[in-house]
């Protein structure tokens, strides 16, 4: 099987929360958006993200065992500013 994109959907109540949370420190852009679905964009043609509310008995996602790894420019200068803004724990992997 060729794949030609792979992303990650996370099952949430937070649909809301987790778009602004990726517009606002990732500048992503809703390429698809019907409310309680919302598929982001980020950095363009880069990799996207999606969210979604539970339909029906869908179980929603715990926050255990998903790890996103974001390559970027400046990744030390990236890390101190998400450190500053909260919501992000500094585990310490790779020093």
């Amino acid at each position: 099987m060729k794949t030609n994109e792979l992303s990650t959907c996370f099952c949430t109540n937070k649909v809301d929360e987790c778009r602004e949370f990726y517009k606002i420190n990732f500048s992503a852009k809703a390429i698809f958006d019907c409310g309680w679905y919302v598929n982001l964009s980020i950095g363009g043609n880069g990799p996207s993200i999606q969210f979604m509310r539970p339909q029906g008995d869908m179980p929603t996602f715990g926050g255990a065992g998903v790890m996103l790894n974001f390559k970027v420019a400046g990744g030390d200068g990236e890390d101190r500013a998400a450190l500053k803004l909260g919501g992000y724990r500094d585990d310490g992997i790779g020093e």
